[in-house]
C-alpha cells in the first residue's frame, strides 16, 4: 500500500514537471519578414533576440528552432556585414530572401517526414510568405528577451546571397514581401 502510494506521487510529481517543462518549450516563431521598417532592429541588435540551443527533443520545436537559428546566422553572415546601412534595399533584398529559403526549408523538411505540415506551408507562391509573415509573434524584432548565450549554428545548407538584386526584389525591398 505504501508503494502505491509513493508511485502515485511520483506519478504526479513526473507529471507536474512535464508540464512545467511544456510551457518553457516554446519557440518566437516565425519571424517576421524583413523590411525597411524592421532592418535596423534585425542588423543592430541580432545578439539581444533568443536562440534555442538547449531545447528538448521535440521535432516541431526543433524545426522552428532551426528556422530561427538559421535566419540569424544568415543575417549576421550574409545580410549585415560591413556597412550595411550605405545599402539598406540591398540589406533588406538579402535578409529577405534568407527568410523565404529558411522557411522554405522547413517546408521541405515537413513534408518529407511523417507529420501535418503546417498551413502556411500548404500554401504556394506568395501567399506563403504573407501566411508566415502574418503569424510572427514579433514582426519589428524588437528585442523581447536578451540572449547571452553562444551563437547557434544552424543545420542543413548554407545561403550564399547573390551580389545584386533583381529590379524586382529591389523595388520590395522598401516594403514587406509579395
Amino acid at each position: 500500500m505504501a508503494l502505491t502510494r509513493i508511485l502515485g506521487l511520483l506519478l504526479v510529481l513526473a507529471l507536474f514537471e512535464c508540464l512545467a517543462s511544456a510551457a518553457e518549450d516554446s519557440v518566437d516563431f516565425p519571424p517576421g519578414c524583413p523590411t525597411a521598417e524592421n532592418i535596423q532592429e534585425i542588423c543592430g541588435h541580432s545578439k539581444t533576440r533568443p536562440r534555442y540551443p538547449n531545447l528538448p527533443n521535440h521535432g516541431y520545436l526543433l524545426r522552428e528552432a532551426d528556422v530561427i537559428h538559421r535566419t540569424e546566422a544568415w543575417y549576421s553572415q550574409q545580410c549585415c556585414q560591413g556597412n550595411w546601412e550605405q545599402n539598406t534595399k540591398k540589406t533588406v533584398c538579402c535578409a529577405q530572401n534568407a527568410w523565404k529559403k529558411a522557411l522554405a526549408l522547413l517546408c521541405e523538411e515537413e513534408a518529407m517526414i511523417k507529420t501535418r505540415q503546417r498551413q502556411c506551408c500548404q500554401i504556394e507562391g506568395a501567399a506563403r510568405w504573407r501566411c508566415f509573415d502574418s503569424m510572427a509573434p514579433n514582426p519589428s524584432y524588437q528585442t523581447t528577451t536578451p540572449y547571452s548565450g553562444p551563437d547557434v549554428l544552424p543545420k542543413g545548407p548554407a545561403f550564399k546571397f547573390p551580389c545584386t538584386c533583381s529590379a524586382k526584389e529591389q523595388h520590395h525591398a522598401g516594403q514587406k514581401t509579395n
